[in-house]
Formats: C-alpha cells, structure tokens, sequence
C-alpha cells in the first residue's frame, strides 16, 4: 500500500457539543471545496488532478460531504 494521507483522526479531539462538531465538519468541508476547486481550476496543473491521494481524498469527500 502507498504511503498514508496523514495522521489519522483522533475522534476524542473532536469537540464535544454538538453544535461544535458540526460547525467543525462544516468548515472541514468547505477546506475541502477550496482544494478541489483550486485543483480544478484552467491555472492548475492537470497532472495534480491524477494523484492518488487527490483521488482518495475525492472519493472521501463525495461519501461525507455529498
């Protein structure tokens, strides 16, 4: 398996209320939106578009987010 996409997520570092959390998995999102729009963007290379972890990360974000 190719190397991992990062630390993985600690669910006790997480806030506790749930107003929070949402807000927090609100803002993770949007970070994740300004990502792909920047990789989708005419000025972005192309060849960023086909790396593997973009392609998880997409795949990811169309389970959580869509």
């Amino acid at each position: 398996m190719g190397q991992a996409l990062g630390r993985p997520v600690r669910y006790d570092r997480l806030p506790k209320e749930t107003s929070e959390r949402r807000r927090y998995a609100l803002t993770v999102g949007a970070d994740g939106m300004r990502l792909f729009q920047a990789l989708l963007s005419p000025d972005a290379p192309a060849r960023l578009r086909w790396l593997p972890k973009v392609e998880v990360m997409r795949q990811v974000w169309v389970q959580q987010y869509w």
